[in-house]
């Protein structure tokens, strides 16, 4: 049996229009900083209406491919990894995308750790150990949102600390994923330790300490413990 044959909404055109004007965008045909035709050209163009091409625009404006710009127009961005991947984890920021975070994380983290002990010097280990300990200052504030940013900053210098470039561009662009993680992770925390800024923060501690003291076994468990929430003998995660 087909499939019914069902109505072409506006969204659907919009997708269209969205569709082709940002293969040609990537395809050269519109190069950077060039202004693209107006909504009523396009809208001509295509066939189309202007307030779909106005939703086009906005989404190609989302992925980072154009700016629009009040009163001047549309005009094509320089596309680099970070702005575009910066936009997009803004655009998928929600709590089902969290156990892939959770992936990502574990994937990169326990490589980071494992790369930081052979390449980072002591150092810049001794200067990790500072940074876990405003950490902690941050926690004993108790300011949520402070200590969601400390707490991603902490992650990402992590890893600066492989030497591997690629690992910190990455942590850079889901920076929006990476806070929604960590908030999930502070909500698992509280609903079993009510001191569970400070408690999280001491677990960084811990990890850059057994960093500082090349303990790989140690290491690696607490990188481990951190990204999934799991609990041991020593502090909850944050």
């Amino acid at each position: 049996m087909s499939s019914p044959i069902a109505p072409i909404t506006r969204d659907r055109v919009s997708r269209l229009v969205y569709d082709d004007l940002k293969t040609r965008i990537i395809a050269g045909e519109f190069v950077v900083n060039q202004r693209l035709p107006s909504e009523g050209t396009l809208a001509r163009n295509f066939g189309v209406s202007r307030s779909s091409v106005r939703s086009a625009l906005q989404r190609l404006q989302v992925l980072g491919l154009v700016d629009i710009r009040i009163g001047e127009g549309s005009f094509v961005r320089e596309r680099t990894f970070s702005n575009l991947m910066s936009e997009v984890s803004a655009l998928v920021a929600e709590d089902s995308m969290i156990p892939y975070v959770r992936e990502l994380r574990g994937t990169i983290e326990n490589a980071a750790t494992r790369l930081a002990l052979s390449r980072a010097s002591d150092q810049e280990l001794a200067d990790f150990i500072k940074t876990a300990l405003e950490l902690i200052e941050t926690a004993r504030r108790g300011d949520e949102a402070e200590y969601i940013e400390a707490d991603y900053l902490f992650h990402l210098a992590l890893c600066s600390l492989s030497h591997n470039p690629l690992f910190e561009l990455v942590y850079a662009s889901i920076r929006d994923l990476f806070r929604l993680d960590i908030a999930r992770n502070l909500e698992g925390s509280k609903a079993l330790y009510p001191d569970s800024f400070v408690a999280g923060a001491e677990r960084h501690l811990a990890l850059a300490q057994a960093l500082a003291s090349r303990d790989s076994e140690r290491a690696r468990r607490l990188t481990e413990d951190i990204v999934n929430l799991r609990v041991n003998e020593e502090q909850p995660s944050g």
